[in-house]
């Protein structure tokens, strides 16, 4: 594989955590899940715990210093070569910028692959899932609110990919096995 870095994102329900899993299967690269490394954070610092998981739980993104130094400590405990895959990181304008900036200066190759889903989808699959896996964070509200830092905060940070060439938009409202296979086609 070309890249040993890859990031997927998109919005909550696109199928990330499904494709980031798909592709360490694939590749063998370690995948980072962001929502994982919080709750663990959360769990060994009580104080900021706190903020984070009241953060989660309402739909907001954590501030990007949180999230830039777990995904930062990540690759510094990296081998040389090792490939790993950013499940729902590099979510904010500030992180993407930082992320960049680590990338090139480690001299390592990326990709940042876009799940786009139609909202309307979305919400089906956001429902469905807080209904059937009983995730708080599905919730009506909360997906509305988790739809609008969508917006506000990695649009952004999609322009500022799109515009270093690093950026791959993949259809994200056809099955699981067209996606995963049109990813490994383009990412080879």
């Amino acid at each position: 594989m070309k890249y040993q870095t890859i990031v997927v994102l998109g919005k909550p329900g696109s199928g990330k955590g499904t494709q980031a899993k798909l592709l360490s299967e694939k590749s063998g690269f370690h995948i980072f899940t962001a929502s994982e490394y919080l709750k663990k954070l959360a769990q060994s610092h009580p104080v900021v715990g706190e903020h984070i998981l009241n953060d989660m739980e309402q739909g907001i993104l954590v501030p990007h210093w949180i999230m830039s130094s777990l995904w930062i400590t990540e690759l510094m405990n990296l081998q040389r070569g090792e490939g790993i895959i950013f499940d729902g990181a590099v979510r904010k304008a500030e992180e993407s910028e930082i992320f960049h900036e680590a990338m090139t200066w480690l001299g390592r190759p990326y990709i940042i692959i876009y799940l786009s889903v139609s909202e309307e989808e979305l919400r089906e699959r956001l429902l469905k899932r807080a209904h059937t896996e009983g995730r708080v964070d599905d919730a009506d509200k909360t997906v509305t609110r988790r739809l609008e830092q969508f917006k506000e905060n990695t649009e952004p940070s999609l322009a500022f990919f799109r515009e270093k060439g690093t950026l791959l938009e993949i259809d994200g409202n056809r099955s699981v096995e067209e996606i995963h296979e049109d990813i490994m086609n383009q990412i080879g």
